[in-house]
């Protein structure tokens, strides 16, 4: 079972939300991969133009001072898992689990058997328990940060490089944590590697100056 923070879970998922595909058909990219490595949560998520991993580790510091009512220990011990997440069932899980304020660092159980994935929170004093239940989806799902790490290590100076504004318009709704953004160019017609802070990795595919997106 993974123990994570409610802001983190629901942030790392709202960040890679912002990166799947735009087509209700296309069920295989319109869904949010859930990974826990040993070491860190990944949420990622791509819509073949862009990719996006937002990451946590039971390590990190809140983003304000905040005190631990329950004094649990964060992250978990299980072996490595991962899980393909609806974009409704995401969407259903971030209502579910909007971090309450004052209480955003409440802890939420996480934990994966096969396909079906489970979150709990615990019944607190002025906060309601629940117990929630998802089917994975029966798709195979790359694992992005590989595909982040490629285009990383070919980084080379471009004198000018395209983009659909629409599209890198969603880098401006991930969380800051830790710092600015980083943009590293592999080449006119190669993507470019988005950082934000410490914990968010993406990627966006160029255009061809002049040429409609």
């Amino acid at each position: 079972m993974l123990t994570i923070p409610s802001a983190d879970l629901a942030g790392c998922i709202a960040d890679a939300l912002h990166f799947i595909s735009p087509d209700k058909e296309d069920a295989e990219h319109r869904c949010v991969h859930l990974r826990w490595d040993g070491r860190l949560f990944h949420a990622s998520a791509t819509d073949l133009l862009r990719v996006a991993v937002s990451s946590w580790s039971p390590e990190d510091q809140p983003d304000k001072d905040v005190q631990d009512p329950l004094g649990v220990e964060l992250g978990s011990v299980d072996d490595p898992w991962e899980f393909l997440l609806s974009a409704d069932d995401a969407a259903h899980l971030l209502k579910a689990a909007k971090p309450i304020k004052d209480l955003e660092y409440l802890p939420l159980f996480v934990d994966v058997d096969g396909s079906v994935m489970s979150v709990k929170r615990s019944k607190q004093h002025r906060v309601p328990g629940f117990a929630l239940s998802y089917d994975g989806l029966p798709y195979g799902f790359a694992d992005l940060r590989v595909f982040v790490a490629n285009a990383m290590g070919a980084a080379e100076p471009v004198k000018e490089w395209g983009v659909n504004m629409l599209l890198a318009m969603d880098f401006g709704r991930v969380r800051q944590r830790g710092g600015g953004a980083k943009w590293t160019f592999a080449g006119a017609d190669r993507p470019a590697v988005v950082e934000i802070g410490h914990r968010f990795v993406g990627a966006i595919q160029p255009i061809r100056l002049g040429e409609a997106a």
